[in-house]
């Protein structure tokens, strides 16, 4: 296995042939079952890497816990087509959460 998208998409299907529930945070929460493997997407630059790996999740059934950065340099999460993009991220089943750096102000200052 290598790192590729194929890669991955195919590493899911295995966890899933193998029995385990792959999603985010909150059903693994709200449903544990003994098999569960949780998917956590952290976009740190691009919405368009979050895009394609979230297809790849849903394209196989798998959901995840996708992480958007308010003070992205790569995207501004408060434009109209980014926030589209958030609504199909919520539309695959995926959860969207805030991605906040706790060192923000350091790297500002």
């Amino acid at each position: 296995m290598g790192f590729t998208f194929a890669d991955y998409r195919e590493t899911l299907r295995a966890y899933r042939d193998c029995g385990y529930a792959i999603t985010g945070f909150l059903p693994f929460l709200t449903e544990p079952r003994e098999r569960h493997l949780i998917l956590r997407h952290d976009s740190d630059h691009t919405l368009e890497q979050a895009m394609r790996i979230a297809e790849i999740d849903a394209e196989v059934g798998c959901s995840a816990t996708i992480f958007l950065r308010v003070h992205a340099v790569g995207y501004n999460l408060l434009a109209v087509k980014n926030l589209l993009r958030v609504q199909e991220l919520i539309d695959m089943g995926h959860e969207v959460e805030l991605h906040l750096d706790g060192n923000l102000a350091a790297t500002l200052g």
